[in-house]
């Protein structure tokens, strides 16, 4: 008997001793987790030029552990986008060690105008010597950046003493199509450290080309006067210029790839960086926009350039690839733009739609502009459904039209009260649907113009019928527009006013629509 109470009790014992070997195993595991997570840090805002013309955000993310500093600058050339664009979003990533300095818009004032260099009689005033701001960085130790844009740049640089710099550039053709350009490549500065990381960044995005010809490839070195090449020269920073192709590709597309070098980068460096498909993120109150740009999508419409203006909203562009991976958990309202409607639903996807669907039905906003009014609304099965409305007629031509705010418009849109001009692109023409599941949409503008079919009968009359309607969808709302206030000279708080609507927010300049008004 006491042999076995024994043998009972040394069982019992190692038991114990086994769990707690196991607990403490569990717990160092969890400490060497929780010490490789990527540091949940607000990125710090600072003012380049601050009260000057010229003043622009940097950010400044420290992972609070030792590790490299790298800079990320973009907007030289206000007439590349994409790569503003993307250091606008990698503002909002995470790093597990390190520092990652942010400039998104160093030339904010040619950014403004959408021209490569600052406008002569801003840069005449500003005192800058040259127009070009990737022509005003010294050469050597000895000299002085030419203006007080570039010096106050060339501060932010010797302040923050970053190992690594990559500047976001872009070309207007393929380098390796078309000597001319140097699109779809990276420019690396001689040491061999930045020459072995642009070939891993070039093999980065290339994995993701189907097209042979798209291909990037790395050139040496960056041309004197560059940001790059001064940082390299005079400091002796790993730098780099990342230039993608405008061509026809969408911005999402650019700013992507942008993206996938950066990441690859700061991977690299074992800084351990957020999903690369990260676009947006605290928007502190304001409205967070994604503006759709996939196939079928308009690329030369520049809604997003009109709702920040002055605005309290944040527009990023996505494609399919930051759809795909839940981008739109992170907006409040998805603009689908003009273009085609079919080629919309095609890029979106089974999946993309579904995705858009369970977005607005869990609160999100949707508005819609001529071909994505059509995709809105219930026609067919591949449309969306998120409004009860019948596409029948559309195709009636391109034309300046006259559109009138309906009373439930005027407290949402603006108290114009008078019909008034608004461009129109073959955008539709509806009637009530017949989705039981669905409530009944509201009109808030409707057409004062009557313009013929092309080559055939219309079903309806263009004059009196609805140009904007809208309705909530369970929890979010949808608004669908038939013509194009975005591309008006005048009527871009019309859209940003939808843009409200759709958010939740109604403006504070119109009466709110009572709730209503809108079913």
């Amino acid at each position: 008997m006491k042999l076995t109470v024994w043998r009972i009790l040394c069982v019992a014992a190692c038991l114990a001793m086994l769990a707690a070997s196991q607990a403490c195993a569990a717990a160092q595991e969890g400490q060497a987790a929780a010490s490789t997570a990527p540091a949940k840090v607000a990125p710090v805002e600072h003012m380049l030029g601050a009260g000057t013309a010229f003043a622009t955000p940097y950010y400044v993310i420290d992972s609070g552990k030792p590790g490299p500093t790298v800079m990320i600058n973009g907007g030289m050339h206000g007439d590349e986008p994409a790569g503003a664009a993307a250091a606008r979003q990698i503002r909002f990533w995470t790093i597990a060690r390190g520092k990652l300095i942010v400039l998104p818009e160093a030339n904010r004032l040619a950014l403004e105008v959408r021209t490569r260099s600052t406008p002569k009689a801003v840069a005449a005033k500003l005192g800058m010597e040259e127009t070009n701001l990737n022509r005003c960085f010294a050469s050597t130790r000895k000299e002085s950046p030419k203006g007080p844009l570039a010096a106050a740049i060339w501060a932010v640089l010797k302040e923050v003493k970053p190992e690594w710099l990559v500047d976001l550039h872009e070309g207007f053709a393929v380098a390796g199509e078309n000597s001319s350009s140097v699109g779809s490549s990276v420019i690396s500065s001689r040491s061999q450290e930045a020459r072995g990381e642009a070939q891993a960044m070039v093999d980065e995005v290339n994995a993701t080309l189907t097209d042979e010809e798209m291909r990037f490839l790395v050139k040496s070195q960056p041309i004197a006067g560059s940001l790059a090449r001064a940082a390299a020269d005079v400091m002796g920073v790993h730098s780099m210029i990342a230039e993608t192709t405008t061509g026809d590709q969408p911005i999402s597309l650019r700013s992507r790839q942008h993206r996938l070098m950066v990441h690859r980068l700061l991977a690299d460096l074992k800084m351990e960086p957020c999903s690369v498909e990260v676009v947006m993120g605290d928007a502190a109150g304001k409205i967070r926009v994604a503006i759709y740009d996939g196939e079928g999508a308009h690329q030369g419409l520049s809604i997003d350039h009109k709702l920040v203006d002055g605005s309290d909203m944040l527009v990023e562009r996505i494609g399919p690839p930051e759809l795909g991976a839940g981008a739109l958990a992170h907006f409040d309202v998805l603009i689908m733009p003009g273009g085609s409607a079919s080629a919309e639903a095609r890029s979106l996807g089974l999946d993309g739609r579904q995705t858009v669907r369970q977005f607005v039905a869990g609160g999100g906003g949707y508005v819609g502009i001529c071909a994505g009014a059509y995709l809105g609304t219930s026609t067919y099965q591949w449309y969306l459904g998120l409004v009860n409305a019948t596409v029948v007629d559309g195709g009636r031509g391109k034309d300046v039209v006259t559109m009138e705010l309906t009373a439930e418009g005027r407290k949402l849109l603006g108290e114009k009260t008078a019909p008034f001009e608004v461009r129109y692109a073959n955008g539709p023409i509806v009637v009530p649907g017949k989705r039981t599941d669905l409530p009944a949409y509201k009109e808030l503008a409707v057409f004062r113009t009557e313009l013929e079919m092309m080559d055939r009968e219309p079903n309806v009359q263009m004059n009196g019928s609805p140009a904007i309607v809208a309705a909530t969808h369970q929890r979010g709302r949808a608004m669908c527009i038939s013509p194009h206030p975005e591309a008006t000279t005048g009527l871009e708080d019309l859209v940003r006013s939808a843009v409200r609507w759709a958010a939740g927010r109604e403006s504070t300049s119109a009466t709110p629509l009572p709730a209503a008004a809108i079913p």
